[in-house]
This record gives structure tokens, sequence and C-alpha cells, in this order.
């Protein structure tokens, strides 16, 4: 990494542009819960696949970060307006639904990315995910659609 970078690895700590110290380590309160927790979601079979078949590259990592994001927010979506959690089919086509069309994919990837290099918060990012779904008149008949196929109003 060059000096220009604004950005600088020192040891296990990551320095930002505001000089902020981010360990890459958790804190000692953290550490056990920390790598228990991912111990266990290691050594799973379920996850040990989808981590061979989808996250071989940095771009699939940050793909699937971004699906991983976008499910947990339309899952909320869902459950908002309706009071029931969404079926796995409805999920599966909202998703695909999100990345097809440019009016949904642009925006979500542009505030991914802005949270991936740390310009959003969490709660900025899980707030403009669902200004996506409320300005996209479509795509809200499409999930409004959705959730009419399911059985609910």
């Amino acid at each position: 990494m060059n000096a220009t970078n604004r950005n600088r690895w020192t040891g296990l700590f990551f320095f930002n542009q505001n000089s902020k110290i981010m360990s890459l380590v958790p804190q000692d309160q953290d550490k056990i819960t920390f790598f228990e927790e991912l111990s266990t979601l290691m050594e799973d079979t379920a996850f040990k696949k989808f981590y061979t078949n989808y996250m071989d590259t940095p771009l699939e990592m940050k793909t699937t970060i971004l699906y991983i994001e976008l499910y947990q927010n339309i899952e909320k979506f869902y459950s908002q307006r309706t009071g029931k959690d969404i079926p796995k089919k409805c999920m599966i086509a909202v998703l695909k639904e999100c990345m097809r069309r440019d009016t949904y994919r642009k925006p979500l990837v542009g505030v991914f990315n802005g949270f991936i290099k740390s310009e959003v918060t969490r709660e900025q990012l899980n707030q403009s995910i669902e200004n996506v779904f409320l300005a996209n008149t479509k795509g809200l008949e499409f999930v409004n659609n959705l959730i009419l196929q399911d059985g609910f109003q």
C-alpha cells in the first residue's frame, strides 16, 4: 500500500482516514464469543458448501454480503407490511428481481459500497435500502403482488 492511500494497516490494526483505530481482533470481552460463533459457523456443513461455492473471489464475497444485507432488509420490509415471515419462494423472487431491475440494483449497490467503505452506518444502509423499495412504485407493486399471492392484504 502506498503512502497516498487514506487508510493504512499496522500489525493487527487498521487506521482509517480519520485516524480512528479499528482492531481486526475482537476486544477481550468479545473474543471468546466471537471465535466460538465463528468456529461453529465454519464447522457447519451447509455453510462450508455455501462458502466454497459462492465466496471464492473478493467480488463473490462482496456480492454475497450484499445479498445477505438485502435478504435481511427484505425480510424486515415484508414482515412490517404483512405481520408474517416472507415465504422462501417469495424471498428468492424478490432477491432476483432486485438485481434484475436497474432501478433497484444501481442504488442498492451504491449504498452498499458506501457501507463497505464505512461512508454510511448500518442504520443509514438499512434506511437507504427501504427507501429504494418505497421510491420505486413498480418495484413496490411487485412486492405487493407477492404479498397478495401469499394471501395477505
